[in-house]
């Protein structure tokens, strides 16, 4: 099949958050996990399963309250009084088409703003996992000596995660404050699942990425039937997985094939299958209306929310809500129509 200037007409939005929520009340407060995804995806359809783990989210006790903080947190830059560094880990084809943005360079820009030192780790842009697990490894090993953040796009989340399960005693990691993971590759793709079962399969789709010169290795790297996979973050780090929730009218040209096929698994952006991030131990942020290439003015925005409420004391964000209020009340008296006019 052909793709598609766009995959579907835009539907009716508000008549889909109205199932949605009527459904995800069915939850009990839980959120839905794969089979339920899939379920609801042969029975509804596949934009009424993704707004259902949208609302099931924001209804999520622990998972909607941090959204609802993060809503709340301004959009603004502020000094950090002796900030943690922060790692980024990119994602693939980071060096190779930079206009993706997986190389991090946004959140470096606006983390800057803050006073914090965010640095890139140089991993190969086609290179396995495998291979990027030991860069970032041995750059941890020289510069995470105090405290730090890390933060991944797409593919560096599995390396993460990945380095996780490999170097667990690691002394870097007692360092480790937190990880945000930014449409993170957590579980491998669907798009590879069984790859491992056919030998044929398997020869084909590493000389697709010979061709694409990309690392064969990753083939069965990013099997979702991978042991790796599977490893759980500790629940005393702070882990968040910033995830696109999008509608089929939402997928861009280039990711149109890809959602197609991971549609037989129910909701996705394209690369990940959403009901991947429910069995993670971390909180879930969603992003509505754009799937995993990430193209809105929102992202900005949430970096500067996330940074301010990662990064500054309570007071501080107390201080400039309270300013903001005051500014927003101001405008209005000025922009009022006045007695007389």
């Amino acid at each position: 099949m052909n793709s598609k200037l766009f995959l579907n007409q835009i539907g009716d939005s508000v008549l889909l958050a109205e199932n949605a929520r009527r459904l995800s009340e069915g939850l009990a407060g839980e959120l839905p996990d794969t089979e339920e995804l899939l379920r609801l995806t042969e029975n509804y359809g596949i934009d009424l399963a993704t707004s259902v783990l949208h609302q099931s989210i924001l209804r999520h006790e622990r998972h909607g309250d941090f959204c609802a903080r993060l809503e709340r947190t301004a959009a603004v830059s502020d000094v950090v009084e002796q900030p943690p560094r922060l790692f980024i880990v990119p994602g693939l084809y980071y060096n190779d088409f930079p206009e993706i943005g997986a190389h991090g360079d946004l959140l470096r820009q606006v983390a800057a703003r803050f006073g914090v030192d965010a640095q890139r780790i140089p991993t190969n842009s086609r290179g396995s996992i495998g291979q990027n697990v030991e860069i970032l490894h041995a750059a941890l090993l020289r510069h995470a000596d105090q405290p730090f953040w890390l933060a991944s796009v797409s593919r560096g989340s599995a390396e993460i995660k990945w380095l996780m399960h490999h170097y667990p005693g690691a002394e870097y990691l007692e360092n480790l404050k937190g990880w945000v993971s930014i449409n993170g590759v957590v579980r491998g793709t669907g798009l590879l699942h069984g790859a491992g079962k056919s030998t044929v399969k398997r020869r084909l789709l590493q000389a697709l990425a010979m061709a694409k010169s990309v690392s064969p290795l990753l083939i069965d790297e990013l099997n979702p039937q991978r042991p790796e996979w599977n490893y759980a973050v500790s629940e005393k780090l702070f882990y968040l997985n910033v995830v696109s929730v999008p509608m089929s009218w939402d997928i861009t040209y280039h990711v149109q094939k890809r959602y197609r096929q991971l549609s037989s698994f129910g909701p996705n952006d394209g690369v990940a299958t959403l009901g991947d991030y429910t069995k993670e131990t971390g909180l879930l942020y969603p992003l509505s209306g754009v799937d995993h290439l990430l193209r809105t003015n929102r992202l900005a925005s949430v970096f500067y929310q996330l940074l301010r409420l990662l990064f500054l004391p309570a007071v501080v964000q107390e201080k400039q809500s309270n300013r903001e209020i005051k500014n927003d009340q101001g405008m209005q008296g000025n922009n009022g129509i006045r007695a007389g006019d």
